[in-house]
């Protein structure tokens, strides 16, 4: 028999207003998706990516220097890292992913809203994985699907972030 892991989770709407984020983008980021989710927050003057893929990184950045030269961008590979870079200098706008060693990205959220001085920060999510829901909205089931299949480190390590949103939510 094959073991199948079920994890009933709300769906990326649901996700963005619980987690109290602004957007969701999926990977692989396509500039133009970057470009039109940044439209809302024009008075951005510094913006922190936050994810721990060197190449996720530089192409984010990138997209950014081409459309909003006039934007200082900062980077941070863990959130560890992130928080204390904001600690320093809280930032306009973060662009944020959610699974990534030292401290998640869920865990960069909770320090955030824990703090009066950044818990107003714009955050867009960088997440490898896309939400796919079902029309039942209520149920809100989740299927995680990256094209080319999920390695099983990244299966463990989206496991451990679901399993910590989870007890965050109840607890």
């Amino acid at each position: 028999s094959i073991p199948v892991v079920v994890c009933s989770l709300p769906s990326t709407t649901q996700m963005v207003a619980r987690l109290g984020i602004n957007a969701c983008l999926a990977k692989p980021i396509l500039p133009q998706q970057l470009v039109e989710h940044l439209r809302p927050h024009p008075a951005a003057k510094t913006i922190l990516i936050i994810d721990d893929d060197m190449g996720v990184v530089q192409l984010v950045q990138r997209t950014l220097e081409n459309h909003h030269p006039q934007v200082v961008v900062q980077r941070a590979y863990d959130g560890r890292q992130a928080c204390e870079m904001m600690k320093t200098a809280a930032p306009d706008l973060i662009l944020l992913d959610l699974v990534m060693p030292v401290m998640s990205g869920f865990e960069v959220i909770t320090t955030m809203k824990a703090d009066a001085q950044l818990r107003d920060i714009p955050i867009i999510l960088l997440t490898a994985t896309k939400y796919i829901h079902s029309d039942n909205e209520a149920r809100g089931d989740l299927y995680i699907h990256q094209d080319g299949g999920l390695r099983p480190t990244e299966v463990l390590k989206l496991l451990a972030s679901i399993t910590q949103t989870v007890n965050g939510w109840n607890g």
